[in-house]
């Protein structure tokens, strides 16, 4: 056998090496034995990975498996949320380049505040913006867990209220007309009031559908740049 090789063909080679590891991987995760935590870390060290990336990983994996079904109405989710769990523990300045990552993608000074070991940023003052966004960081064990979330109930109940309304109107308007004397024409009030309520329920599920998926672009894109700042600080830095 040759003992060198082409660009062409060592890319061949370490690509093929690397599928059958990852089968040879598979294969024993899929006997039944897993492997541990610790294990995991050992390995990400030899390979240059840093053993507490792994735990946060793991913890964030754990977390996600956790959480509670998301609830939805008129087909949107009634929360968005981007959950990840930073390694160690985060200092004041890499909360301070946080809050201006924050500020700047959504758009808002917002508000910060503390309780004990917990860090918190929100969007705007409570009552002062209908669905304000909320950045809460937490030690956990394995890390600090940042939560990225905003309610979408304001979007999610427009669509039934003002269908409601209108429905409510036309069905009104259609009783009024049916007990007394009044020409045909008349009664395309009441089907043009059916024909809005119908319209603004399907309107405001099609513009909920546009912020749904751009915000929660916005919140992957945030959460990024926040796991990059997170990273665990050089101490001789």
């Amino acid at each position: 056998m040759d003992d060198r090789f082409s660009e062409d063909d060592a890319r061949k080679i370490l690509a093929r090496a690397a599928e059958r590891q990852e089968a040879a991987e598979r294969a024993q995760l899929g006997s039944g034995g897993g492997v541990s935590l610790e294990e995991l870390q050992s390995i990400a060290d030899e390979v240059g990975i840093d053993p507490n990336y792994v735990q946060a990983a793991a913890g964030e994996l754990a977390l996600k498996q956790r959480s509670p079904a998301m609830d939805f109405r008129m087909g949107l989710p009634t929360r968005l949320e981007e959950v990840r769990m930073l390694p160690g523990s985060v200092s004041d300045r890499q909360w301070g380049q946080m809050v201006a990552v924050f500020r700047e993608a959504f758009g808002r000074s917002g508000m910060t505040a503390e309780f004990g070991d917990v860090r918190e940023w929100i969007s705007a003052n409570i009552g002062s913006e209908g669905m304000p966004v909320t950045v809460r960081l937490e030690p956990t064990e394995d890390g600090t867990l940042m939560t990225l979330s905003q309610s979408t109930k304001t979007i999610t109940g427009l669509g039934p209220a003002l269908g409601g309304s209108f429905g409510a109107m036309g069905g009104f308007l259609a009783a009024l007309l049916a007990v007394g004397d009044f020409e045909n024409a008349v009664w395309v009030l009441p089907v043009l009031l059916f024909i809005l309520a119908i319209g603004s329920v399907g309107g405001v599920a099609l513009g909920g559908r546009s912020f749904v998926k751009k915000r929660t672009a916005l919140f992957d894109s945030v959460a990024d740049k926040v796991e990059l700042i997170g990273r665990p600080e050089d101490p001789g830095a």
